[in-house]
């Protein structure tokens, strides 16, 4: 319990002030955060900043609805309560879950316990390869990953196609993991269905409603340079989609996003979301270059290369009302 006891210290330290939004992040950090999160001594501080925010928010969706709007407000990742003092953003939680500050502290207290022990769990059931830090020796990277989304009323289906490549020999396996957008009656649902290169194992413990994680066994270990084609089925239910994005978390070479939405749901306007900062994906009064859309208004798409770890790419839309 040692490294829970630690991950809950540091992550109340890493509260405080600023959060995760502080100027000098690296000194914030503890060494377990450091280590869990994937830092590297030559990482600068938008780097680091990247890589703690993507590994926490992987983890928020497991949480409870209030608990994980407890601990994105406490950390400064809700753009809605974003302050540099802690102290205000516990006044703006506790008026939003309508409690007084100190019960909102409280609740804050108790959330950053579950994350605590959510990294000490995920970080135990990591593979034998790395799949955190620098790009160059995590294991594996990503050629081409081209991302077919199928939009509707009551379901979003989403083909992953990815080719991967090995930078060690006898890869076997990938930690990996899929969240669907959270939803106030926590009824979101994620399911995952691999259909070629590989087979799946889920980690019981932090595969909940709403979120998939756990390792990918792959049909053949590859050797480093050799790369494997996968094709992956993602089915996504909760509420209706406005947004597709994707957060790398090590080398992506390509990516590619197409987004259809069927005769449940259409047409729409869409626009690109481009190396962006967590917090502000769901602002949408945030500026962005808007895309064309074809097929009567129904599909959209975008191309990225040399993705910025860390950092959101993908197409935002919005359904145009009759």
């Amino acid at each position: 319990m040692t490294r829970v006891h630690d991950l809950r210290d540091e992550l109340a330290r890493l509260r405080a002030g600023a959060g995760l939004q502080a100027p000098r992040l690296r000194r914030k950090l503890g060494p377990e955060l450091w280590a869990a999160c994937g830092v590297q001594a030559s990482d600068n501080e938008a780097t680091t900043r990247a890589k703690v925010t993507t590994r926490l928010e992987a983890l928020v969706p497991g949480l409870t609805p209030v608990d994980a709007l407890a601990v994105r407000v406490a950390l400064n990742l809700e753009s809605q309560y974003a302050s540099r003092f802690f102290q205000e953003r516990m006044d703006s939680l506790g008026r939003a879950i309508d409690r007084e500050r100190r019960t909102a502290v409280r609740r804050v207290d108790d959330a950053l316990n579950l994350l605590a022990e959510m990294l000490d769990r995920s970080a135990a059931a990591r593979p034998r390869v790395p799949t955190a830090g620098d790009p160059a020796k995590s294991g594996w990277y990503i050629a081409d990953f081209r991302a077919e989304a199928l939009v509707s009323a009551e379901l979003v289906v989403v083909d992953d196609f990815i080719t991967v490549v090995a930078t060690v020999d006898e890869l076997d396996r990938l930690f990996t993991w899929w969240a669907a957008a959270p939803s106030e009656d926590d009824t979101s649902q994620v399911s995952v269905e691999v259909l070629s290169g590989g087979t799946l194992s889920p980690d019981e413990r932090l595969t909940r409603a709403g979120v998939w994680s756990g390792e990918l066994v792959l049909a053949t270990p590859l050797q480093a340079g050799e790369s494997l084609d996968l094709h992956i089925r993602v089915g996504f239910t909760g509420p209706l989609e406005r947004s597709f994005q994707y957060y790398p978390d090590r080398r992506v070479d390509r990516f590619e996003v197409q987004v259809r939405v069927d005769d449940s749901c259409g047409p729409i306007r869409a626009w690109l979301v481009d190396h962006e900062v967590m917090a502000l994906v769901e602002d949408v009064s945030v500026p962005r270059p808007e895309l064309a859309v074809h097929d009567g208004g129904r599909r959209a798409s975008a191309v990225f290369e040399q993705l910025d770890l860390g950092l959101a790419h993908g197409i935002r839309w919005d359904f145009i009302e009759d």
